[in-house]
């Protein structure tokens, strides 16, 4: 492992460099020691510039995580996320 770079730019670079001989170069295991890169299809589908808002069911309560992954209680908008389906939770 090397020290950081003295640059932001330096730094990209190195990181830039890394990503190429990781994805394109170095042989995966799982993947028959072929480079993830020659495996990758890119998704047919849009990436939305922004996402949509989640919409609950109205009258569940929802739960907010703190720094500390502790789930309290949310103080404005009552939401939450939808039940699983029963399929999942039997």
């Amino acid at each position: 492992m090397s020290p950081p770079a003295p640059t932001l730019a330096d730094q990209q670079r190195a990181f830039d460099a890394f990503r190429r001989v990781y994805n394109e170069e170095r042989p995966h295991e799982a993947l028959g020691q072929v480079p993830p890169a020659t495996l990758y299809v890119p998704s047919p589908r849009p990436y939305p510039r922004k996402v949509a808002s989640p919409e609950y069911e109205e009258g569940v309560p929802c739960l907010r995580s703190s720094k500390a992954r502790a789930a309290r209680p949310r103080r404005r908008e009552p939401t939450a996320p939808r039940p699983a389906p029963r399929a999942l939770t039997e």
